[in-house]
């Protein structure tokens, strides 16, 4: 099935994770794909051979979000590389934890603001000219369950993810008129590299399932094929939404 053939898609922190499960679920739709991570590594450019497999453009590239120049060469580089930006996922984002709260800085709740609201407002800005005359675009932003139910260790992470979900609800309403559509899937537990420490602990790992009804965590697949579907024309009349995909762990 190719509901997406010819389509761009940006898809921030794209290198692993729910990033590279969303990548490759629009590659198989027929999206041309900007593959981008913090770094290149072995699994960046190994993520980049698969999404060629499916038979699509791939363009690739590096940067960190927090900085404004690196922002304008990602954008800059997909439009030169791939064309104009139909579908942009910001799926990138910083987590930075602090046992106590009292020990998060300024400096930590500064950079988690940048990556994580400042970067989606920031691309939005560049990408949706382009969308508006195509009469065409989808913006999905990655929150997470803590919109509804932070974690005490992560207070500033929770905030920057409430932030990003007003401004899908300001941005739905702004872009509608030109068919741009703007939603929000907030995960909860996913099996990635990011909660690898934290699940292979078998006691932090049960207190993470105890509040979750369904009692395991979710694959990145799982959220890959909600945002396949919210990024077609499938989801037409779906726009300024939140989407928990948390095995119940927000109710």
């Amino acid at each position: 099935m190719n509901s997406l053939k010819d389509k761009v898609a940006l898809i921030t922190g794209s290198s692993r994770g729910i990033g590279k499960a969303i990548a490759i679920e629009l590659a198989k739709q027929g999206a041309n794909i900007m593959i981008h991570g913090f770094n290149e590594s072995s699994t960046f450019l190994e993520t980049v051979d698969e999404i060629k497999s499916y038979g699509v453009k791939v363009g690739y590239i590096s940067g960190d979000l927090s900085k404004k120049k690196c922002m304008e060469k990602i954008y800059t580089e997909t439009v030169n590389q791939l064309g104009d930006i139909d579908i942009f996922v910001a799926n990138a984002s910083m987590q930075i934890e602090a046992p106590n709260w009292l020990d998060s800085t300024q400096d930590e709740f500064i950079d988690q603001m940048l990556a994580n609201v400042w970067s989606t407002i920031y691309f939005s800005k560049m990408i949706i000219p382009k969308m508006k005359e195509k009469k065409w675009g989808r913006i999905l932003t990655i929150g997470s369950v803590q919109q509804e139910k932070p974690h005490y260790e992560m207070i500033p992470y929770a905030v920057s993810k409430s932030a990003q979900m007003n401004f899908v609800k300001n941005l739905a309403k702004i872009v509608a008129k030109d068919n741009i559509l703007v939603n929000n899937i907030a995960p909860g537990l996913i099996d990635t590299d990011r909660n690898k420490e934290r699940m292979a602990n078998k006691m932090s790992l049960n207190e993470l399932l105890s509040g979750i009804p369904l009692g395991r965590a979710a694959m990145p697949e799982e959220v890959a094929k909600l945002a396949a579907f919210l990024c077609s024309d499938n989801a037409s009349y779906i726009t300024g939404s939140n989407f928990f995909i948390d095995g119940g762990a927000s109710l």
